[in-house]
């Protein structure tokens, strides 16, 4: 899936567990119609440590 562009209407689902993770990474996409929730922020890693971002 690196470097592809989700489509519209699609998910990508990750974990936190990075390689330990069953998510999106080995089950794919899923419709957007089949999710439930509301995204509030996005956590990443940079050089100053874990960095959050609201939506």
């Amino acid at each position: 899936m690196a470097g592809q562009l989700i489509p519209p209407g699609q998910l990508l689902v990750v974990g936190d567990s990075r390689g330990n993770s069953r998510d999106g990474r080995s089950f794919g996409l899923i419709s957007e119609d089949v999710a439930y929730g509301k995204a509030i922020g996005v956590i990443w890693r940079s050089d100053e440590g874990l960095v959050w971002k609201a939506l």
